[in-house]
This record gives C-alpha cells, structure tokens and sequence, in this order.
C-alpha cells in the first residue's frame, strides 16, 4: 500500500513537515550543477544580492483556502490575528532583527544620513558590482549548512554567484532553504509570513538544530561564517561569528557592511508574503524601492525630506495661527485704544477733582478764620457792654430786694388772718352750699325730663304719618298687582325640554363610552406594535454589533456597508450589492458554525459580491480608484463573476457516498444568507463540494475517495471532520500519490447560531402591517363616533338657550307672585303698628308733676340764700381788717411791681447783651472748631497727596495769593469747580482699572510675539530651503531611477503583450509620496492602478516579479515570488537573461517543476532537492546516485560538452 505523507498547519506554528512519521528522514543527497565562471563586473555598491522565488502550492491558486494562508493573492490580506513576532531571539538578536529595532541614521546639517557634496545632482551611469576572483560578490551566500531544520536531518550545499535554481517535489524543502536564509541572518520568524515561534523550525522529534551560512566577505578579507543555534523548548538563539560567540546586534553590524537587507521585502520575499508584498502600499513601496535601489543616499533624502516637510508643515501652521494671533492682539489693541483714551481723560478729571478736593478745605479754612476773627472781636466787644449794664443795675437790685422781702412779710400777715375766717365759717357755708346744690340738682333734672317728653311727643307725630304713608303705597301695590303669565305651561315646557337633553346626554355617554372602548383596542394595538418594533429593534440591534466588530476589524471595510445599508434604497447601482458575508450569513445550526466558518479567509469574509459588471466597474470606481463614496479611496474587496451554474464542478461525492462515510452533509446546507450571496459561495469557496461531519470519520477511505479523479481530469478536494479541516490533492510527479494536509479549527467568531433570522424578521414585519390595519380601522371607527359626539353636543348646545329662556320665565313669574306676598304681609304689619301708635297715652301729666318739683326747689334755694346773707352780715369786721392788710399790700405790691419793671427793663437789655455775647461767643467756638478742623483736613490731604500733586497746589497757593481778593478763590467757586468735575466724570463711563496694565501688556506681548515671529520666520526660510536643497538632490534620483525601472518594466510587459508603466505620485506631504504601478493584461481594458482586489493573484504575482526584476538593475537584495503559469515560461525566460549578467549579483529561484526548454544560461547554478523518507541508497549502478542520474540524462538529450553536475 503506498504510504501517504501528510502536512500539518496550525494557526501558531510554521509548516512542519513529517510531523506525524515514526521514521527518520534519510540523510537528504543535494545534487548541484555548476555555471560557467562568473563574468568580471564593475563596482558600485559593496553588498550581497540574494534572489528567491519560491513556486511551491502556487499551482493551485484558483483553489479555496480556508485560512487564507499562501493562498489567492487577489483576496489575500493579513488576518485579524496579527502573528507575535520576534518571540525566538535572544536579547540582542530580537532587538536587532525586529525592523522596530533599526536605528535611525545622524543627519547631517541638510538632513542627509552621510556628507553630500552641494553640487548639482546626477544619475550615476550603470555599473557592475565588486566581484572577487571567484566570481561572487562581497555579501554573497558561500555555504549554507543545516542541521535538524524543518525537513533536514543535516545537509551543506554551495549556491553559485548568479541564478540559483532550486527545484524539487512538494514538500521535500525548498522553502525550508529559504527560511534558512531569512533564520541564519538573524531575520525574525515573522518575516517568513509563517510561524512567529523561533523554536518552531528544529526538525520535529529533536531538541537542537542550526543554520549556517558562510557569506562572501570584502575583497581581501576573510569570508563570515555566521552560525545560528535554535532550541525546541524555548525561544531563545545563540549566535557565532567565525567560531567565536556572538549577539545579534554584532551580527546586523556585519551585515550591514555588506548591505544584506533581509528585512526588505523588495529584497527578501518568501512564497507566504507573496500578497503581503502585493498589499504594500504605494507609499511603502516608494520607501522599500528606495531602500533597495538606486543612490544610496535616496532613504535619506526621504527622511529627510519627510521629517523636515513635516517640521515646516507644523511651522507653516505655527506661524500662520501666529501671525493671525498677532492680527488679533492688534485689532484688540485698536480697540482698546479707545478705552484708554477715555481712561485717561478720566484720569485727568479725577486728577483735577483730587486737587480741587484739597484746594476746596484749604479755602474753607481760609474762609473759616476769618469769620473766627471777625467772631472773636465781636465777642470781646459784647462782653464789655455786658460787664458796663451790671454795674448800672446793682443799686436798683439792691431795692427790687428790700421791698420784696417787705412785701412778703405783709402777704404771710394776710394769709393768716383769711385762715382764721376761713377756718371759723367754713363748715356753715358748706352745709348751705350742699343743701343749694342738691335742689339745683333736682330742678335741673325735672326740667330735662319736660324736654324729652315734648321730643317724645314730635317723634311720635312723624312715625304716625310716615306710617300711614306706607300703608297707603302698599295698599296701592296690593290693590293693583302686576300681570303675569300662567306657570303651568312653562312648567311643563321645561320638563319636556329637560326629557329631551337627558335622552341626548344618555345618547352622548354611550357614544363616550363606544369611543373610550376603542381607544383601549388602539391602545392595546400600539402596545403590540411597539413590543413587534422592539423585538425588531432587537434584532437589528445584532447587525449593529456585527457592524461594531467590523468597523474595529476593517474601518474601511464597515464603512462602505454602512454606506449600502444606509442608502438601500437610494444608490445608483443597477442590482442588489451583497454585503460582506460576516454580516449576512448565519448558522442556524450552531454545531456547523465552527465549520462553516473554516471555509472562509479573513479577506472572504468581508468581500462585497455584486451581480453585474457595471456594478462591478461602479463599486471599484466609487470607493476604490476614486474618493467618491466616502470621500477618501477604500481597500476594500469586491467579487463578480458571471453567474454559469453549468460551469460549477459538482461534489466529488455522491449522496450516498456522503451519508455512507459518515458526513452530515456539505458546508452549503448549513448557512442561511441571502440569494445572491449562494452563488459567491459556491463558485469562490467551493462550499458545495466540501464535505461536513461533526465527528470524527475515517480519514483514509475519504481521502481515497477524494483522491480518485474523474472524468473532467480534476481530483482531490477538501473536507470538514471534527475540528479539522483537511485538503487533499494529487502530486503531479512521480506516481502522483495522494497528499493531505490538515489544520485546527479554531473557534467561530463571526457565525454562530442565527440571530438574524430573515423569515422571522419578516414574520415581525407584517404582524406589524396587519396590527397598523388594525389600528387605522379603529382610528375611522372612533373619527365616525366622534362626529356622532360632536352632532350631539351642537344638538345640546341648541336646546341650551332655549331651556334658559323657560327657566328665566318661571322665575320671573316667581320672584312677581313672591313681591305681592311680600306686600300684603308688609300691610298687615304697619296696620297693627299704626294701631299700637294710637293706643298710646298723654304725658300732660307728667309734664305737670315735673313742673310741681321745678317750683318747690326754687323755694328751697331762697331759704337758703337768706341763712347765707346773715352769715356774710357776720363776718364783716373780721374781712374789715383783712382789707386794710390788703390795701397796704397791694400799695406795697404796686412799688415792687414798679421797680420789677424798670429793673426787667434794664434786665433786657443786659440779657441782650449777654445773648450777643453768647452768640458771638458761640460763633466764635464755632468758627475755632471749624478751622481747626478744616486745617486738619488740609494738612491730612496735603499729606496724602503725591508729591506731584503737592506741589501743584503749592503753585496755586501762591498764584492764589498773588492775586487780588476779589479774584482769590472761594468756597463756593471751588465747589462749582468741583460739580463741574463730577458731572465730566460721569459723563466719562467708568473704564477697567486695569485696562492700561492690559494695554501695557499686550503692547508688550505684540512686540515680543512680532520679534518670535521674524525668528521663527527665518528658521522657517531657513527650513524651506534645507528642503529645497534636499529636494534637489532626492528628486532627480528618484526620477530617474523610477524611469530606469519603469522602462524596464514597460519592456518587460511588452515582451509578454501586455502593458505595464511605473508612476511617481507626489504630494505635499513627502510621506505620501508613492510609486503607483499600472499594468494592462487584456486589448480591451485601459491601463489599471494595480490593487489587492482589482486584480487577479496571478497577475499581481506576475506584476510583482516584473517589477522586482526591472529593479534588478539598480537593486541589491534577495527576493521571493510565485505566478501563474500561463506567464512562467516568458518571465522565467526574462529572470534569466537579467541575473545572468556580468553585473548582476546572486539570485534564488525556487520552484516545484521545471517546464519543457525553458532557457539555460551557463552562469546559473541548479541545486535540486532530493529528500524524502523512502530514498534508495546509492549503488554502483547508479540506483540512489543524484549525480549519475543527472549526468545519464544530460548525455541522452544533449550531446556535446555541457555543464559539469557538482
């Protein structure tokens, strides 16, 4: 049974062949054919020029990969998961190889990494590199040696100083001989595009491996041997330099003398980061091309260039918000230029009210002491005048006292003597007195009593006939009542009409009550609408988050989604445009979801599917080539392909076949997506032809089944168990035995069980429509109702003012029938009152007997008037003697009151002098008060004040003084002054005190941002032209090397019969300078800017080959590649004739097969790989020997002297 060699893939891990083999690989035989010598060449540059082209699993490209991994350029791109780089070197080594790790070059005074001479700048002519007598040039692979790495046990070979062919089966380690190269020069794992574990690549089943490589050294120098030693178990390297000990870093030093550019992938290309080189962007590749070829000083100059645009970019903006800061401050300032102006006007006022302030209590003092002078005078002289009247008064004092106390004596005598008479009669004319005033009291009260019967008598008249009045108008009212009209009819008028609003408000209240039962059903219609919108809302909610988690995987990617989904309904493309499968497809079935999943790659999974070629054209034209759609240009995906089920292979297995092997059927039958998305999925991913099993099934009877080939000639295929995924496929040498490789499903991300379920959605959509039909025929139900309310209410409205009209009516009949009541119970009342009058009696009477009492109290006071006469007759001597007393008295009292007289005279006017002495006085204290605080006041103010300020008073004092008085100041000028003063200042609006400070300062600040800005505006003088000179010398290198290449490159598609042109792209931004390349691989179609998703893999693949040999001429460093092989034979054809040139330097081809008479030039060398587990030993027959095989079939197919297998 042919034994059938299985490859395993894995997410983390590097390709590891024989993985799963019990046996040792034999000892790997390397047969090499050797060129002619190696031409002389010319010197230019000092380094190593390395090519690999790797072909393997190119073959296929047009198949599905599921991971996406060296598979179709066209939709490759790097996968979420970004790879872990550098994780195997050691400290040094990790630094060094990581392309984050180079330094960045000095720079010298104009920004170049090296000295440049100023001299108008050239292109260098062409020429050859150093080449040492053995025909290689400085930096070139001498030796490689392996040793337990990937698919060796051990093995040391010698590539040749030009074209190196490196062809072999699949499998047996061509690439490996290529990682090698990238691992030995200390290049990190990520660089391969493969594993990112350095301890990934020692050969499975042994713990330590190494690569070593002998580089060719200087002229006249030892070569390098640098030898890498790698472990299974941990990340870790270990470096030699020639058998000695060394670090990474020493070992980049090394090789950057010889200019080896491992990190470039215009240099060192493997077949896995084919498409990564077809997805550098225009701008790295502008920068890698410059790395690699032409002057060596053009990544400098860019650097430069970009480092310093982007510092005069910065200054540009800097000195533009500057200068437009500066314009600013001044318009402010101009403005400000009318507040100081009035700030200081209003400090002028307030300087001259500040001097009037201290002038006004100077004055006030000088106005004050002279009325203190005059005030003093008076004073004095009024107090002399008051001092001479004393002394003209005492002598007249002197009697006013004598006869007082004369006159006093006789007023005691006096007193004593009415004493004595009052004391001896009083008793008597007391009791007289009493008994007068007590029939005086009764008199009086009898006579008031006679007065109020006679007012009693005149009120009881008036009531009488007021009465009777009254009585006469009601018996009028009585006799002659008011018409009315009968209150039955009315009455029942009203109950008629008040029957008929309760009918119509009964009427009214059921239509209320219909409508109120309708808008609980409208109510209750909303609620389950709004519950319907909400489950919708939840599941739109899911897309929104499918769209979040793409927009944080792709921004460009989600946006022109977005872009579709918001304009569904609004787009110009003539069909629908799918959306990226990640958003549309679901699992329904979640076991499957893993699965499915697995049939994507991450470029898949976010392309748009349109079902036209216009459309097609549209979306590349509206989001690709131009900024249309979204304003900018998008890398974004886009799929058509005429839609021809007839040209879909069917499933390499039966139905029967499936369920008999254990599948649950193919990947298709599990996806929920829309329409036009199926055919997209079948055509592209094949997912009708891959088999699905849940479990585990016998991977030998499917791959035999698989392997079988059918009658169209295709055979293989891939297929889903468990958690693996596995691709089988026939080899197309030898006896085309069976291979399957295998890798891990990793875990669904973006499909899983269906929330977006799109007959559900549709399901929830028209309950929604029917629930709305329901709602619209309950609103016309409750619209009829309501004009059914609103007639009832008018026909209510109508009876209202009629059914007023009754009411008012009735009442009015009422309040008639009401008044007369009133009036007769009124009549009845004055009749008995008017009666109740008259029944009263006379009060002649009582006026009689009041009368009686008057004339007795009158004879009682006469009997008590005569007791008091005989009383006076009896006390006449004793009130004789009082008299005489009396007499003398007021005799005595008429002197005193004569001398009172004059004296008081003469008192007067003493007093009046003492009052004008008091006031003056007074005035006096007064003005001494006021001056000394007025002085006060000066002194405190004068004190104050600045000196500026004191010494214009002082100025004014003394013109003040130098004029006449009637000139001099005065109060009341000065105050008036002073008003004036105030009312300028508040006319003049009160301004910031500050607003000189600010004037001051931002004076200041112009001055100082001016003298900045004429500095920072010679630096930027300064910076343009170092980017000028810069640019001088970058420009014309750059252009011409760029119109080297692109003249190759044109040539090169002309060869072929397509159409090929390199263009530079400028921009302000020196960042964004770029090399857009244009390719043409039809008569029909126009020159196309060459993209990750325009074109196919394989004309990206050739395009990339094309280009890297038109760079050829002018680079310096390896490269790797892979094309389809419609266009093998031309580029192989062409690659030969460009590295087989005395000039050129040493280059790597390596590839699965060899086409019938490709071309043979005596400079290559042909290294084929024979490695495998079942090699025959060699034996003397040749049996087992590479070298004798080779020779035997040189000598059959071409006679004559041929190149010598080494």
């Amino acid at each position: 049974m042919p034994r059938t060699r299985r490859v395993a893939y894995s997410d983390e891990d590097s390709q590891k062949e024989n993985q799963g083999s019990s046996t040792h690989m034999s000892t790997t035989k390397v047969k090499a054919e050797k060129g002619a010598t190696a031409r002389a060449s010319r010197a230019k540059f000092a380094h190593a020029n390395l090519r690999i082209e790797d072909d393997d699993e190119q073959r296929g490209s047009s198949n599905v990969n599921p991971k996406g991994k060296g598979r179709r350029a066209d939709t490759e791109i790097l996968d979420e998961e970004n790879l872990e780089e550098g994780g195997g070197d050691d400290e040094d080594g990790a630094e060094e190889g990581s392309p984050n790790g180079r330094k960045r070059a000095r720079l010298n005074e104009i920004g170049d990494a090296i000295a440049v001479k100023e001299e108008k700048p050239r292109i260098m002519p062409r020429v050859t590199l150093p080449r040492d007598k053995d025909g290689y040039v400085p930096g070139s692979v001498v030796r490689v040696q392996l040793k337990n790495f990937v698919t060796y046990d051990f093995v040391e070979f010698r590539p040749g100083p030009n074209l190196n062919m490196i062809f072999g089966p699949n499998g047996t380690g061509k690439s490996s001989i290529a990682c090698a190269l990238c691992i030995g020069l200390n290049g990190t794992p990520s660089l391969l595009g493969r594993s990112s574990e350095l301890n990934s690549f020692v050969k499975h089943g042994h713990e330590n491996g190494y690569v070593e490589i002998e580089l060719k050294g200087k002229i006249g120098t030892p070569n390098l041997v640098i030898r890498r030693s790698i472990n299974s178990k941990n990340r870790s390297s270990q470096f030699t330099l020639n058998g000695s000990n060394s670090t990474g870093r020493e070992i980049n030093e090394r090789l950057a003398e010889l200019n080896v550019q491992v990190g470039n992938l215009c240099s060192f290309l493997p077949q896995d980061r084919v498409s990564e080189f077809a997805q550098m962007t225009p701008q790295q590749l502008l920068k890698e091309t410059q790395r690699t070829a032409g002057d060596a000083n053009l990544t400098a100059w860019h650097n430069t260039l970009i480092e310093k645009g982007a510092d005069l970019k910065k200054s540009s903006k800097g000195l533009q918000e500057e200068q437009q800061h500066i314009l600013q401050l001044e318009e402010k300032q101009k403005t400000l230029e009318k507040d100081v102006k009035r700030f200081q006007e209003r400090q002028t006022i307030e300087r001259q009210i500040e001097l009037l302030e201290l002038v006004l209590p100077y004055v006030e003092y000088r106005e004050s002491k002279a009325i203190y002078d005059e005030a003093k005078i008076a004073r004095d002289q009024a107090a002399i005048e008051y001092r001479r009247l004393e002394e003209e008064n005492r002598p007249l004092k002197e009697l006013q006292v004598e006869l007082g106390e004369r006159h006093s004596q006789l007023d005691q005598q006096r007193k004593l003597l009415k004493e004595r008479i009052r004391n001896n009669y009083k008793a008597t004319v007391d009791s007289i007195m009493k008994r007068n005033k007590q029939a005086t009291g009764r008199a009086e009260d009898a006579l008031e009593r006679i007065k109020t019967i006679k007012r009693q008598e005149k009120d009881l008249a008036k009531n009488k006939a007021k009465t009777r009045d009254e009585i006469k108008r009601l018996q009028e009212k009585v006799d002659n009542p008011p018409e009315l009209e009968p209150l039955d009819p009315l009455l029942a008028e009203s109950k008629s009409i008040k029957e008929t609003v309760a009918e119509l408000k009964i009427k009214k209240a059921k239509v209320a009550a219909d409508i109120g039962s309708l808008v609980d059903q409208i109510t209750e219609k909303e609620r389950s609408i709004a519950e319907q919108r909400n489950e919708l809302k939840q599941i739109d909610d899911i897309m929104i988050r499918k769209l979040q988690s793409l927009h944080n995987w792709d921004k460009d990617c989600a946006a022109v989604a977005h872009w579709f989904i918001k304009n569904k309904d609004t787009n110009d493309f003539a069909k629908r445009v799918e959306l990226p499968a990640m958003l549309t497809l679901t699992v329904p079935d979640g076991r499957f979801a893993n699965a499915v999943e697995a049939c994507f790659n991450a470029n898949q999974m976010k392309t748009f599917v349109t079902h036209s070629e216009d459309d097609y054209n549209q979306f590349s034209r509206m989001f690709i080539d131009t900024p249309e759609g979204l304003g900018y240009k998008a890398r974004v995906t886009v799929w058509f392909r005429p839609e021809n089920q007839a040209s879909l292979a069917g499933s390499p297995l039966s139905h029967d076949e499936l369920r008999d092997l254990g599948f649950d059927g193919h990947a298709i039958d599990f996806v929920d997506c829309p329409e036009g998305l199926i055919w997209f999925l079948t055509k592209e991913l094949n997912m009708h032809r891959t088999p699905v099993a849940l479990r585990n099934v016998d991977d030998a009877r499917i791959q035999a089944a698989l392997g079988r080939t059918d009658p169209s000639g295709r055979s293989g295929g891939n297929y889903i168990s468990g958690t693996t995924v596995a691709m089988v496929s026939r080899s197309a040498y030898g006896q085309q035995k069976t291979m399957t490789v295998t890798r891990s499903i990793r875990p669904a991300k973006n499909f899983g069980p269906s929330p977006i379920d799109a007959n559900l959605k549709k399901a929830i959509n028209d309950r929604i429509a029917e629930l709305q039909r329901a709602h619209e025929m309950l609103q016309a139900e409750i619209n009829t109702f309501q004009r059914d309310d609103h007639e009832l209410i008018a026909h209510l409205e109508s009876w209202k003012p009629k059914h007023l009209d009754v009411l008012a009516r009735i009442d009015n009949i009422r309040r008639g029938e009401s008044e007369i009541r009133a009036n007769r119970s009124k009549l009845e009342t004055l009749g008995r009152r008017l009666q109740d009058f008259d029944n009263r009696g006379t009060s002649e009477e009582e006026r009689k007997r009041q009368k009686v009492i008057v004339d007795k109290t009158v004879k009682e006071r006469s009997g008590i008037l005569a007791e008091l006469v005989t009383l006076v007759k009896d006390t006449i001597a004793e009130q004789s003697e009082l008299a005489v007393i009396s007499l003398k008295q007021v005799q005595l009292a008429a002197d005193v009151q004569a001398i009172d007289t004059l004296c008081n005279d003469r008192s007067a006017e003493a007093r009046r002098v003492k009052q004008a002495y008091d006031e003056a006085n007074e005035r006096f204290d007064v003005a001494k008060r006021d001056s000394k605080e007025k002085v006060a006041t000066t002194r405190a103010k004068l004190n104050a004040a600045d000196d500026e300020l004191q010494q214009t008073f002082k100025d004014l004092e003394q013109q003040d003084q130098q004029k006449s008085p009637e000139e001099r100041w005065t109060s009341d000028k000065v105050a008036v002054a002073l008003e004036t003063e105030h009312a300028k200042l508040e006319l003049n609006h009160a301004t910031d005190a500050g607003v000189i400070e600010t004037y001051e300062a931002r004076r200041r600040e112009i001055e100082s941002l001016q003298k900045s800005f004429e500095k920072k505006e010679e630096k930027h003088k300064k910076l343009e032209e170092k980017i000028k000179k810069t640019r001088d010398l970058w420009y014309p290198a750059l252009t011409g090397l760029v119109a080297a290449v692109g003249e190759k490159f044109s040539e090169a598609f002309d060869r072929i019969k397509c159409a090929g042109e390199i263009r530079i792209a400028e921009n302000e931004d020196y960042d964004k300078w770029s090399i857009d390349i244009f390719v043409k691989f039809r008569d029909e179609e126009p020159l196309t800017q060459l993209t990750a998703q325009r074109q196919s893999g394989g004309e990206r693949s050739l395009t990339t080959i094309m280009y890297l040999m038109s760079l050829t001429e002018h680079a310096r460093a390896p490269f790797s590649l892979g094309m389809d092989q419609s266009y093998e034979r031309a580029v192989h054809n062409q690659l030969v004739e460009v590295t087989c040139k005395p000039e050129s330097g040493q280059y790597f081809l390596i590839t699965p097969k060899l086409l019938p008479s490709l071309r043979y030039h005596k400079s290559m060398k042909i290294l084929c790989v024979n490695n495998g587990e079942w090699l025959p030993e060699a034996t003397s027959a040749g049996v087992g020997n590479m070298r004798k095989m080779i020779e035997s079939y040189v000598a059959r197919n071409r006679p004559g002297p041929g190149p010598s297998a080494d």
